[in-house]
């Protein structure tokens, strides 16, 4: 099992839990930007998502979290910043923002969530840290990692400490 650093927090804004994980990866700004927008390898460790018919910045999503619904780009700033909302059958959304920063001689990729409940953000840290995991084995051409159950030692992890 790999285990990739992986610095967390989390803290409460206006009333709605926030998570945010930071890591860099050995590979350029470029290189991640296709990693975490081309739909054919953000397949590989994120999940299924195609653009909704008639629409440019909305997208159908099938995570690998097990998450299903509604993706709406509303920033992107190639190969800086993507900003989306997370829409499904609940009445919350939640806004997922990317931001990559160039660090010694990789990328740094800082993902934060907002609009979370406030109660008990750890298993949000632990699924992001998750799926950065499947990111980082899928640039390293790694066999791929199975989100739940790093999702599950992650958050065991947590509680121990």
């Amino acid at each position: 099992m790999i285990h990739i650093p992986v610095q967390g927090q989390t803290r409460i804004v206006e009333g709605t839990g926030v998570v945010e994980v930071s890591t860099v990866f050995a590979t350029s700004a470029d290189d991640l930007w296709e990693a975490i927008t081309e739909p054919n390898r953000l397949a590989r460790w994120f999940g299924e998502v195609s653009p909704r018919r008639g629409t440019e910045d909305t997208y159908e999503a099938s995570l690998v979290t097990g998450w299903a619904g509604t993706i709406n780009v509303t920033q992107c700033e190639r190969p800086q910043l993507i900003e989306l909302t997370l829409h499904d059958d609940e009445p919350s959304m939640t806004t997922v923002r990317a931001t990559l920063e160039p660090e010694g001689e990789g990328t740094r990729l800082t993902i934060e969530e907002k609009g979370l409940p406030m109660e008990n953000l750890t298993p949000y840290v632990a699924g992001w840290h998750a799926q950065i995991d499947q990111l980082h084995a899928m640039l390293a051409g790694d066999p791929t990692v199975e989100w739940r159950p790093r999702w599950e030692e992650l958050c065991a992890e947590s509680q121990q400490s």
